[in-house]
C-alpha cells in the first residue's frame, strides 16, 4: 500500500486524530512515559504478529505443541517494552521460567520471575542471590544479580528471546519455595 491509497490515507487520518486527542490531554508530567509508550508501539506490533504465528504452528501441530517450549528453570531475556504503570519493571529483563511442564509444552504463555541486576541489595522476602555458580548451563550478565520472586509475570511466548542459560535444581527448588510463599502457598 502506499501513502496515495485511500484507504491507507483514512487509516492515517485516524491515527493522527487519535494522537491528536491524546496530546491535547496529557499533561507535561506524562511527556516522557507517552513518548516511551508511543516508540514501543512497533515493537508491540512485531511481538502480537509473532505470536500469531506461533498459534498459527502450534494449530498445525499433530500434537498440538506449542513452537517455543521453555523448561522449568530456564533463564530467557525477556522483551517486556516500556509499557509498564508504577513501579513496574521496564525494559528487557532476564526472567527464570517457573511455570510447569505442561503449560511450557501446550500453552501460549509461560509464567516467569524476573532477574535484577545488584545481588548484594537482597530482600529476603522477595529476594533470591543469583551468581553463576548458580547456573547449570550458561552466564548471567551481571553477577551477583537477584531473583524478584515478588513479581511474577504470565507473558506471551512471543516475548522470550533468547535464552541465557539454566538454574541448577537447588536454586530452582528456592526459586520454586519462595513463589508458593509469594502467593501463600506452603
Amino acid at each position: 500500500m502506499t501513502h496515495n491509497d485511500p484507504l491507507e490515507q483514512k487509516k492515517i487520518e485516524i491515527l493522527n486524530n487519535e494522537l491528536s486527542s491524546i496530546i491535547t490531554n496529557l499533561k507535561q508530567k506524562d511527556f516522557r512515559k507517552t513518548l516511551s509508550t508511543i516508540k514501543s508501539i512497533p515493537k508491540k506490533c512485531e511481538l502480537d504478529q509473532v505470536s500469531k504465528a506461533h498459534a498459527i504452528q502450534k494449530r498445525n501441530d499433530p500434537k498440538k505443541l506449542h513452537p517455543t517450549r521453555p523448561a522449568r528453570g530456564d533463564v530467557y531475556n525477556v522483551i517486556i517494552l516500556d509499557d509498564n504503570v508504577g513501579r513496574e519493571l521496564i525494559g528487557n529483563h532476564l526472567c527464570v521460567v517457573i511455570s510447569n511442564k505442561k503449560k511450557n509444552i501446550y500453552s501460549e504463555k509461560v509464567n516467569v520471575v524476573p532477574i535484577e541486576g545488584d545481588g548484594n541489595v537482597i530482600d529476603p522476602k522477595n529476594n533470591i542471590k543469583l551468581t553463576n555458580d548458580d547456573m547449570a548451563s550458561g552466564a548471567l550478565d551481571k553477577d551477583p544479580s537477584k531473583i524478584i520472586a515478588a513479581d511474577i509475570m504470565t507473558i506471551d511466548k512471543a516475548r522470550l528471546d533468547i535464552r541465557i542459560g539454566t538454574l541448577k535444581n537447588y536454586k530452582l527448588n528456592e526459586v520454586i519455595e519462595m513463589v508458593k510463599a509469594q502467593i501463600g502457598i506452603k
